[in-house]
């Protein structure tokens, strides 16, 4: 018997997100019967390419949800705010990588190499018919997520520690585009005036992603410590983030720093990231010993090098953490989710 195809609408289709949603939908042959776009009423009538048909983008505004299986949100909290909720009524399932309604919400929180098993488990009690939405945590979150369950499960956390260098796609394609107008007026000997940014970011490096609360951490710092937490359920794990904005286009790149409860050996430590989903380690008999943003852009994993002990605590490891944040730690975390929820469907 023939497997049924699902109808997909992908809302914020133009943005960097959006655009690689699109590409990887088409390059993992997504099980599609039709997908639809939508953004803004100024992206309305943009054309995109989804393998050799070019598709339309519509005007939100004109989304009917009830035509659809899955929605993948990738907008701002704002608009998730708006619309999410209208597309969970007309049944469908929605995908918000916005976090809106707090830190997590109430819906779940996904990351199928971390909690896939569960995310199943939860969709095998929806009912037919109901509509839900789930959860896709922001970029940074996805990567440490990744590389500390296995660590978890393997030998416990008693704290962790990163500091992030946030790439200029954190704030997607406006920040990418500041970078690089930066960069040709500062060749140009023309003045720099800072507009997504809170500084000059090209040839700079600053730690402030988001605004900063009562006790000194920005919503960026935050957002990865309720994320990660609450993926590892784990929420009285000690853990601490510094984010700071660096002149890269893309990739996230992280000092992670962890304290088990058991010891790991760094050989124990290589191989157990080697052999976990989603993970590729690098090291000193590699080709390229350690990853970086440059070399990761377009990639799927996420990238460990440089794992070390740390002699100034017990039970310390130490390594360096790269994942292109737009595709791996965005785009393709919401799309395998909906993979997951269209075998549930067909």
């Amino acid at each position: 018997m023939a497997k049924r195809q699902v109808r997909v609408a992908l809302v914020g289709a133009t943005g960097a997100i959006g655009r690689e949603c699109v590409s990887l939908l088409f390059e993992r042959s997504f099980p599609l019967s039709s997908l639809r776009l939508f953004a803004s009423s100024d992206s309305e009538g943009t054309e995109l390419e989804f393998g050799e048909e070019m598709l339309t983008v519509e005007e939100l505004d004109d989304a009917v949800f009830s035509d659809f299986d899955i929605a993948i949100f990738a907008v701002p909290r704002a608009v998730s705010l708006k619309y999410v909720p209208r597309a969970v009524e007309c049944g469908c399932c929605v995908i918000d990588a916005s976090c809106s309604g707090g830190p997590c919400g109430d819906s779940l929180l996904v990351v199928p190499e971390v909690n896939g098993a569960e995310f199943k488990q939860y969709l095998a009690g929806i009912s037919g018919g109901r509509g839900f939405a789930v959860k896709s945590p922001g970029a940074a979150a996805v990567q440490l997520a990744v590389v500390l369950k296995p660590i978890s499960e393997r030998a416990g956390l008693r704290r962790v520690s990163a500091v992030f260098c946030f790439a200029a796609s954190l704030y997607g394609h406006a920040g990418m585009s500041e970078l690089w107008g930066q960069t040709v007026e500062i060749f140009s000997q023309r003045e720099v005036s800072p507009k997504v940014f809170s500084r000059q970011v090209a040839f700079n490096c600053f730690p402030q992603a988001g605004e900063f609360d009562d006790g000194g951490c920005t919503t960026e710092e935050r957002r990865v410590i309720d994320e990660v937490c609450n993926l590892l359920k784990q929420p009285e794990l000690g853990m601490a983030v510094t984010g700071a904005v660096v002149g890269v286009m893309s990739c996230h790149s992280a000092v992670l720093s962890v304290e088990t409860e058991r010891k790991l050996s760094t050989m124990e430590a290589a191989e157990l990231l080697r052999n976990s989903p989603g993970i590729i380690v690098t090291d000193a008999l590699s080709e390229e010993p350690y990853p970086t943003a440059i070399d990761m852009a377009g990639s799927d994993a996420v990238y460990v090098g440089r794992v070390r002990q740390d002699d100034s605590r017990e039970n310390g490891l130490q390594m360096w953490v790269v994942a292109d944040d737009l595709r791996k730690g965005s785009a393709l975390n919401m799309v395998e989710i909906a993979e997951i929820a269209a075998e549930k469907m067909i």
